[in-house]
């Protein structure tokens, strides 16, 4: 190449650097379209939108505070704290019946050991070494005794008038309408207990018997209400655990990282400033 053609080339250069300058100039100077401020203010617009998610997502602490942040994310957000909200009620819900039942329990035992207590009596009413005033004032304890049975009966309740004792009770223990626990609250009563057949000098075997019948029932009837106590318990754990696996899951998907928004924040708030 000769120094001449060299030459040249660099004049074509240099003009194309004056025109492009020139160019720029041109638009630099231009009043009714400034190009490179449009250009600035549009991207300028653009920072402060960013600026402003940042901001609200640090002050919501929620990644997603709209369907138009993220229409996907923000339905199964709304799904699942619906069903938070439905398994937190189930799990007050169990805490009732567990009270509930408890209750029942309580008056279940309380029955045996009257049971109890009468078949005491009534082992004494056996011995015919007694009067008959020894044996009517053991008959009237017994009688005492079946009166308890019956307010013990009337007075096993929750949150009522009625007693719960031989009905059956039926408890939202899920977020879905289906998910129901029923439990019958059986008990003794004093009306159960016959009248007694030891009433004169010679005894009976009959009244043990029938008390021995009773004091069996009564322990059936306390045994089925552990157990369903102790599914309410199992229910309750479970409650809690999906709870918390349903809570970290939301969290997740909704809730903003702390850490990479205050990062990005101060990023923008840079591009702002230099805006």
């Amino acid at each position: 190449m000769s120094h001449k053609d060299s030459d040249d080339d660099k004049d074509v250069i240099n003009f194309k650097k004056i025109k492009t300058r020139k160019f720029k100039m041109n638009q630099l100077l231009r009043i009714g379209s400034n190009t490179q401020a449009n250009l600035a203010l549009r991207n300028l617009y653009r920072v402060n939108n960013k600026v402003a998610m940042h901001q609200e997502r640090l002050s919501t602490g929620k990644r997603i505070n709209s369907a138009k942040d993220d229409a996907a994310g923000f339905a199964l957000a709304a799904s699942l704290k619906e069903r938070l909200s439905g398994m937190k009620i189930a799990k007050q819900n169990i805490q009732n019946a567990q009270s509930v039942l408890s209750i029942v329990e309580a008056g279940q035992q309380k029955s045996i050991e009257l049971l109890q207590n009468m078949r005491e009596k009534m082992l004494r009413v056996q011995d015919s070494t007694l009067t008959t005033d020894q044996r009517q004032s053991l008959l009237d304890q017994l009688n005492e005794l079946k009166s308890e049975l019956t307010d013990i009966y009337n007075s096993v309740k929750w949150n009522s008038s009625s007693t719960l004792a031989d009905t059956t009770v039926t408890f939202q223990v899920g977020e879905e309408s289906g998910d129901t626990f029923a439990v019958t609250a059986s008990m003794i009563q004093g009306s159960d207990v016959s009248a007694f057949a030891s009433t004169s000098a010679t005894a009976s075997s009959a009244d043990i018997t029938a008390i021995d019948t009773h004091i069996d029932n009564a322990i059936s009837y306390a045994q089925n209400t552990g157990s369903k106590i102790g599914r309410l318990s199992n229910k309750f754990d479970s409650m809690t655990t999906r709870i918390a696996t349903t809570e970290s899951v939301r969290s997740t998907v909704e809730d903003a990282d702390f850490a990479e928004e205050q990062m990005e924040l101060i990023k923008a708030q840079i591009m702002q400033q230099t805006a």
